[in-house]
C-alpha cells in the first residue's frame, strides 16, 4: 500500500465516522425537540421516620445519599481477633476481654537475668557432634 492509498484510506473512514456522529446527534436532538423522546420522569423516594435509635445502628446522610451501618450486637473487630490470637501464641495469657479488675496474679517478676556468658563458637564452626554453632544458635542446639 502506498501513502497515497493510506491517506485515501484515512480520508474515507474520517468521512463515515463524522456521518455517523452527525446523525446520531442530529435523530437525538430532532426526538428530543418533537418530544418523542421525552425525559424520564424524576423518582420521588418516601422519607420513613426511622424508628428509635440505637446504639448498634449508624445513619450517615449526605445530600445525594444515605447509607446505613448496623453494627453487630456483640461483634469484635477481626483487628482485634488476630491480636488476641497472637498474644495467645506469644504471651500464653492472651489479651483477653476482662474487665480488668485486677482478680488475677499480678506482673511477673521483672526481667530476667543479664545476658549470657558471651557469643559462641564462630559461623559454621563445629560446636560438637551432629551440630553447628552459627548466627542465632547455642553450642548445644540442633540447628534443625
Amino acid at each position: 500500500m502506498e501513502m497515497r492509498d493510506v491517506l485515501r484510506w484515512n480520508t474515507r473512514a474520517s468521512a463515515v465516522y463524522a456521518l455517523g456522529i452527525w446523525s446520531l446527534f442530529g435523530s437525538f436532538f430532532y426526538l428530543r425537540y418533537t418530544g418523542r423522546f421525552p425525559d424520564k420522569p424524576v423518582k420521588e423516594e418516601e422519607v420513613k421516620e426511622e424508628e428509635e435509635e440505637s446504639e448498634n445502628r449508624r445513619v450517615i446522610q449526605t445530600a445525594h445519599s444515605k447509607t446505613v451501618i448496623v453494627y453487630k450486637k456483640d461483634f469484635v473487630p477481626y483487628t482485634t481477633r488476630v491480636y488476641n490470637f497472637l498474644q495467645s501464641l506469644t504471651d500464653g495469657a492472651g489479651a483477653g476481654t476482662g474487665s480488668g479488675t485486677g482478680s488475677g496474679p499480678g506482673p511477673g517478676p521483672g526481667p530476667g537475668p543479664g545476658p549470657g556468658p558471651g557469643p559462641g563458637p564462630g559461623p559454621g564452626t563445629v560446636a560438637g557432634p551432629g551440630t553447628v554453632a552459627g548466627p542465632g544458635t547455642g553450642a548445644g542446639s540442633s540447628g534443625l
